[in-house]
């Protein structure tokens, strides 16, 4: 089944910044005493553990999902042209949930609107994701990178801060809309890990494909069924 929400996701974002005079790299934590913290949305709920969006989905056996974070979002959070090196999200409670097996994270520019990328400076084009009825191809925002993958240990969600360090940072040029797309396949169900949204959005910035069907797992990362 495929579901389109006016909430997301509120992830932390960290940045990777080269200091001019040492040569080396700082990396932000994510973590509450960080200077670094850059956390988008206002995080004022969370999912229950068996609702979605959320990106450690176990209420069934694994799922397909895209966030859609405008490069106003971005602005607000205090993101300025850089790159990007690894995100995170809240878990306010991973009881009952499982291993996720593959995750992935994927990330890109664009508006939400498939086959469209960079948006001109300075002024970004408000986006949003197709609605649920959407299928094939175009249902999907095209294009994404995949920065975050292992394929040998299992993920496990744990309470707090869930960050993951991306295979390749990616650079953000401070005005286009970012889309984030994560994927796994347990092939067991359990309950979701519950965490932080921000809601009330007035447009579709999360799309989720979840299934618990035999097979649905060779291909849960490229699916674009209908709802």
């Amino acid at each position: 089944m495929i579901r389109t929400f006016i909430k997301k996701p509120s992830p932390c974002i960290s940045l990777a910044k080269k200091m001019l005079l040492a040569g080396s790299i700082i990396i932000g934590s994510c973590l509450p005493t960080s200077a670094q913290l850059l956390k988008v949305g206002t995080g004022t709920t969370a999912n229950t553990d068996t609702q979605y969006p959320t990106p450690f989905g176990n209420a069934n056996s694994g799922q397909r999902a895209q966030y859609l974070y405008r490069a106003t979002d971005l602005v607000a959070a205090g993101l300025k042209p850089g790159w990007i090196d690894s995100l995170g999200f809240n878990v306010l409670d991973a009881t009952g949930t499982y291993l996720h097996t593959g995750l992935k994270f994927y990330i890109g520019t664009g508006t939400g609107t498939i086959g469209s990328g960079a948006s001109a400076a300075p002024a970004p084009a408000a986006g949003a994701l197709p609605l649920a009825s959407a299928t094939g191809p175009t249902s999907w925002q095209d294009g994404l990178s995949l920065v975050y993958y292992d394929p040998v240990i299992a993920y496990m969600p744990v309470l707090g801060m869930n960050s993951f360090k991306f295979n390749i940072p990616f650079y953000w040029n401070g005005y286009d809309n970012i889309v984030v797309g994560t994927c796994f396949w347990s092939g067991i169900k359990t309950k979701n890990a519950q965490v932080e949204w921000s809601t009330g959005l007035g447009y579709n910035a999360s799309r989720t494909f979840y299934s618990s069907s035999t097979g649905a797992g060779a291909t849960i990362c490229e699916t674009t069924v209908a709802a």
